[in-house]
């Protein structure tokens, strides 16, 4: 029997170093979204096929998302919500204009029912952001993902830079 591909979405995809990982490891991503245009010409170049898309996720459905990837494929929706609110150096981070972008991350999540779904972002997430955090994994459990994450050291990773991230990891599948 042979297991059905993986076919994904980028959400706040930059220059597409998510995506660029993904594909290494053998996931089909077809795009990558991110309202920041100038991002477009090193997403493409850095991933081939996937298709950049220059708008912000609160203009998208998950509809209009699901109809990208292919039939028959698992389904993984990924997203680097921007890290600035909780970043150490932000000051009044409630009042960021990317505040809710995980919330909007949700969302989609919701709207779409991905067989997968992973999240990076800075470790201040789960102490400035607790409540956003919180939130999101509130949504998560109402839709009956699988959930793991945790904060990691990117250099155990292959990373060359001591650098830690949160990550976390959702499954419909099964626990991870």
């Amino acid at each position: 029997m042979q297991l059905a591909k993986i076919s994904g979405i980028d959400l706040f995809c930059g220059a597409g170093g998510l995506t660029s990982g993904l594909r290494k490891a053998d996931i089909n991503i077809i795009a990558g979204v991110d309202i920041d245009i100038n991002c477009k010409y090193s997403y493409e170049w850095n991933n081939g096929q996937a298709q950049f898309i220059g708008e912000s996720v609160t203009n998208l459905t998950g509809a209009s998302l699901s109809k990208l990837l292919p039939r028959g494929s698992i389904r993984l929706l990924a997203g680097c919500a921007p890290c600035q609110p909780f970043s150490k150096l932000a000051k009044g981070s409630e009042e960021h204009k990317a505040w809710n972008m995980l919330d909007q991350f949700g969302r989609l999540i919701r709207e779409m029912s991905p067989e997968l779904v992973t999240m990076e972002n800075v470790p201040e997430l789960a102490e400035k952001g607790k409540d956003v955090l919180d939130n999101f994994l509130s949504i998560l459990s109402k839709l009956k993902y699988e959930v793991d994450y945790a904060v990691v050291k990117c250099e155990d990773y292959g990373v060359p830079q001591q650098r830690r991230r949160f990550v976390l990891l959702a499954s419909k599948l099964g626990p991870i």
